[in-house]
């Protein structure tokens, strides 16, 4: 991986957890990107940014985060 890959994903993760961290445990592990819901642990994961805020938006859309 390069340097800028590794930024690309850094900024990725931020902005998932910017938009998202209240609702959402935002992570990268084991070479895939991550959402944990935070009501109820429930779990996805996809290969792009991209994906994985697509997949948080329909998770949300149908089952609301009460956030705090």
């Amino acid at each position: 991986m390069t340097d800028g890959q590794a930024q690309q994903r850094a900024n990725d993760l931020a902005n998932l957890r910017y938009h998202w961290g209240s609702a959402y445990r935002i992570s990268w592990q084991a070479g895939q990107f991550c959402a944990e819901r935070l009501d109820n642990g429930a779990r996805v994961r996809t290969s792009t940014a991209s994906k994985l805020s697509a997949e948080i938006r329909t998770d949300y859309s149908a089952m609301p985060v009460i956030r705090s």
